[in-house]
């Protein structure tokens, strides 16, 4: 039986609607089409330009064939997204931090074509998002609202639901978008050992993701045969609450016990940023003075803000993590209950010597 483009068209149509696939995706060549189907490479571009002037796919000259969104507005996944705003003097940097990751994942899923609403909240005072299941199919949250309070989400949320921005697994009734610190971690120890930087001063508060980065630290240090005691904790007081105060404090610690010695390694760029503020008012250089990492959450989308910045980072993966809760998404519209809970997970591997 002699198949044609229409029927290479309409198979390709069939298995485009009834697997739901979202926009975006890939579809083969038409040279591979060609194969598959056992036609001229002719024949296959035909079935393609068929599908594209149903407006199923586009057509990109020299990237491929991608499909385009053929469902209507209303019967695309609805997503409603939780997200908070952090409790931090961030005035003084003149941007808000939560915003410079919702930015990335809201332009990922207007480009994908997702029905989305958005809560914002502040992380102090957040509420249960109760009867909020009918309107969606999908809800995204930061893990620490979850995580606070298993048992209500246990007993209360019926739809899918998908925790971000945590470093661990946590088992329950949520899929998840875990951070890795581990790679990046790794790179910058190795980097110390190369420059013989053996003895480390590591600002500490009591905020659970700071904890939760030490305790992949010391981990990969004791991997690299480092030992404990090469590491100097400066714990910042309780009634300091906000990191870039934090960070302050620790400067004025550092230079008060003569640790110059120490390599500081700094867990959060907020530290960071205090730090440097107080070597600055003291008249101290980078890297005359003090030698210094960071873990960079936010500052290479700064740009010339933060100029002064100018020291070896591990870079926080805000764009893997966005694009990886997109692919979840995806993935959930695609195959809603396949019996099990997934995680993804987003490196932090990237160390650059600035």
């Amino acid at each position: 039986m002699k198949i044609h483009g229409i029927d290479i068209a309409e198979a390709l149509e069939k298995k485009i609607i009834s697997s739901r696939m979202m926009p975006g995706i890939k579809l083969p060549s038409a040279v591979e089409l060609a194969k598959q189907y056992s036609v001229s490479p002719k024949t296959a571009d035909r079935a393609l330009d068929r599908l594209a002037k149903r407006k199923l796919i586009i057509r990109k000259r020299g990237c491929g064939n991608f499909v385009l969104d053929h469902r209507s507005p209303e019967s695309r996944i609805r997503v409603g997204v939780l997200y908070w705003t952090l409790n931090e003097h961030i005035s003084q940097l003149d941007f808000d931090p939560s915003n410079i990751f919702f930015d990335m994942l809201k332009k990922l899923m207007d480009e994908r074509r997702i029905n989305y609403s958005t809560f914002v909240e502040d992380s102090s005072r957040l509420s249960q998002p109760a009867n909020r299941e009918k309107k969606y199919d999908i809800f995204l949250m930061p893990a620490g609202v979850i995580l606070n309070d298993k048992e209500i989400y246990r007993s209360d949320i019926r739809m899918p639901l998908v925790i971000y921005g945590d470093c661990k697994y946590n088992s329950g009734p949520w899929h998840q978008i875990i951070y890795n610190f581990q790679p990046g971690f790794t790179e910058a120890l190795k980097y110390c050992r190369r420059i013989k930087k053996n003895k480390f001063f590591l600002p500490l508060n009591d905020l659970e993701i700071v904890q939760e980065k030490y305790q992949v630290l010391m981990q990969c240090a004791e991997n690299l045969g480092f030992k404990s005691s090469d590491f100097h904790l400066c714990h910042i007081p309780e009634h300091i609450q906000d990191t870039i105060s934090g960070g302050e404090y620790c400067a004025e610690y550092f230079v008060k016990n003569h640790l110059q010695n120490h390599l500081i390694f700094s867990l959060s760029d907020f530290f960071t940023y205090g730090m440097q503020k107080v070597f600055k008012q003291k008249n101290l250089h980078y890297p005359a003075d003090y030698s210094m990492i960071s873990y960079d959450n936010y500052y290479k989308y700064l740009g010339e803000q933060c100029g002064f910045f100018n020291i070896p980072s591990i870079t926080h993966p805000l764009e893997e993590h966005a694009r990886a809760i997109v692919d979840m998404i995806e993935e959930l519209d695609r195959h809603p209950d396949n019996g099990c809970f997934r995680a993804y997970i987003t490196m932090a591997e990237e160390f650059v010597i600035r």
